[in-house]
């Protein structure tokens, strides 16, 4: 165990990495579905998108759901998961239009911020225990996420 010491100072160090590696993972399942908000399909995309987060934040050979959903979440962790936070949401602006991005004022980074935000919380309530998934937090995820968005791009 000291050869992994030599690349990483401590463990919060070295499970940042893997946190990091594997949301780099998430992203390119969001991008194999499309997952955007912006065009006429923004809500299948969404949905798309959304199932992919779960499927993620389920899957036994990532540690992303035990890093993140329970007592072994850091600074360093949490810092890594908002600035993948960021990106996301400048990621999914970078497609609205000028219209949506209006009707987003004055600050469409924290309305596409809170939209992440419900995700967030959804994901963390139905996944903190390990080995338990909750369909029905799940479920009113998807339903408060889809509420809260379409009133900007609808």
């Amino acid at each position: 165990m000291g050869v992994v010491y030599r690349f990483f100072s401590n463990r919060e160090g070295l499970l940042n990495v893997l946190v990091a590696e594997e949301l780099n993972e998430l992203d390119r399942r969001l991008i194999a579905v499309d997952y955007r908000l912006d065009g006429p399909d923004w809500e299948q995309r969404a949905e798309a998108g959304i199932d992919v987060m779960v499927d993620f934040a389920d899957d036994p050979t990532l540690a992303y759901r035990t890093l993140m959903y329970t007592s072994t979440l850091t600074g360093e962790i949490a810092e890594t998961n908002r600035d993948h936070d960021l990106r996301m949401a400048e990621y999914l602006l970078s497609g609205l239009s000028e219209t949506v991005l209006a009707s987003m004022a004055p600050n469409p980074l924290a309305v596409v911020h809170m939209y992440l935000g419900i995700l967030d919380k959804g994901m963390e309530l139905a996944f903190y225990r390990p080995g338990y998934r909750d369909e029905k937090i799940i479920r009113q995820m998807k339903v408060a996420s889809h509420a809260y968005i379409a009133q900007y791009l609808n």
